[in-house]
């Protein structure tokens, strides 16, 4: 009787043991065919390589739009949100601290390569929403290039101010849930942007930017609301923009002119560099502002988020390629002293 009583006792433990064991490895399992999505993966890299490379600028928009219908194939793979696609380099893909989306950028380059001073950037987008039952994804067209003050406007995904998001951060106000988005726009041959948006959803849809922005003027030292924050400066120059933890603030670069000359130009904004300080933007959590706060020193990080660095000549055109970022600042740049607010 203790022999059987012995017997089924070990059956019982083994049969629970087992069980726990079978309930780690389906929490710890990838949702995903992982030879599946490799192989979608491999599919992409190839096609985006005829992106970067076609020294034609109808032959890279004919790529990216055979390079869209394939993206989607590859999304709708069941638990295709958790697959990294990290091999597929110049697609920039963010996601906020709650999962709940992640957004895909990347760009193509406009002009033609003989002349740098034609070149111009479109950019791609779309935002995969975290459901997995069914593929929801929200497409995202670039108007940055026709846009008039996108500073000043609520836009929605069909009037997105295009970019490569490398960044962001999220937080909740009056109930909604918002999201910082920190983006980089390859815009001229003569000058950078960085942007600071704010991504939200209203009923489904995609909501970009909000009147909550106070922005210090590098020229008048005066403070104004903005829909975004989009800094325009010299190209080649390294800025910071990003949410910093430490201060728990946005922090970016203050800039200024780069000499007096080009201090007195309106609208000279393709020579503005780094002054050596930097500004912030704290969040009032009465009135939801990103309120202003000047000279934010303690806890910056130096090195800015990389950049796409574009190389353009007559043999190839290549774009995305994410590289390290420069720490010096440009010897010949003279910049004036900020004004003290």
């Amino acid at each position: 009787m203790k022999k059987n009583l012995l017997i089924v006792s070990v059956l019982l433990i083994s049969t629970l043991l087992q069980a726990q064991n079978t309930g780690k490895n389906a929490a710890t399992a990838i949702p995903y065919d992982q030879a599946v999505m490799k192989a979608h993966e491999d599919t992409l890299i190839k096609m985006f390589n005829n992106i970067r490379t076609q020294p034609k600028e109808e032959d890279r928009f004919n790529a990216c739009y055979k390079f869209v219908p394939e993206l989607v194939k590859a999304l709708k793979e069941p638990g295709s949100f958790y697959y990294p696609f990290d091999s597929l380099k110049g697609v920039s893909i963010v996601k906020p601290e709650d999962d709940s989306f992640r957004i895909f950028t990347w760009m193509v380059v406009k002009g033609n390569a003989d002349n740098i001073k034609t070149i111009s950037y479109k950019y791609f987008g779309a935002i995969q929403i975290n459901n997995p039952e069914k593929l929801e994804l929200i497409p995202l067209d670039d108007k940055s290039l026709t846009l008039i003050a996108p500073e000043d406007k609520v836009l929605s995904s069909d009037e997105w101010y295009g970019a490569l998001y490398y960044g962001t951060h999220t937080y909740t106000y009056g109930g909604t849930t918002y999201y910082l988005l920190f983006g980089w726009d390859g815009n001229t041959s003569m000058s950078d942007k960085k942007i600071a948006d704010l991504l939200y959803f209203q009923e489904g849809k995609a909501r970009f930017g909000a009147p909550v922005f106070e922005v210090l003027s590098p020229i008048t030292n005066t403070k104004s609301t903005k829909h975004r924050l989009v800094l325009e400066f010299k190209e080649g120059s390294s800025i910071t923009l990003n949410f910093n933890k430490e201060e728990n603030k946005i922090v970016y670069d203050f800039l200024a002119p780069e000499d007096e000359t080009a201090a007195k130009i309106a609208g000279a904004a393709f020579s503005y560099v780094p002054d050596g300080t930097y500004q912030g933007m704290e969040l009032n959590p009465n009135t939801g502002m990103w309120e202003a706060r000047p000279l934010v020193l303690k806890g910056v990080s130096m090195d800015a988020p990389p950049r796409p660095a574009p190389v353009l000549d007559k043999k190839k055109t290549q774009t995305g390629n994410f590289m390290p970022p420069k720490n010096k600042k440009d010897k010949k740049s003279k910049t004036p002293k900020r004004p003290r607010p």
